[in-house]
């Protein structure tokens, strides 16, 4: 990785939790998971891990950005 110029520590990154499953049961009839809000088994707004995962990217970029500008002194 080093010919590549790209150090081990560069792609080490915050290690985050599990993704929260939505307020859900199970389906007596045939074992399906649905969300407790709708009642729908395939629920994007409730099962979307996508919406999630990008929220949390976001949510990354944003905190890494704020580390940036804080690292400065205050020397001048």
């Amino acid at each position: 990785m080093a010919d590549l110029g790209v150090s081990p520590t560069d792609l080490d990154h915050k290690p985050r939790g599990p993704l929260e499953l939505p307020a859900h049961f199970k389906n007596a009839k045939d074992g399906s998971y649905m969300c407790k809000a709708h009642g729908n088994a395939n629920c994007k707004s409730c099962f979307g891990w996508k919406k999630q995962i990008t929220k949390l990217q976001k949510e990354g970029k944003k905190e890494a950005s704020k580390k940036k500008t804080d690292t400065g002194t205050n020397l001048y």
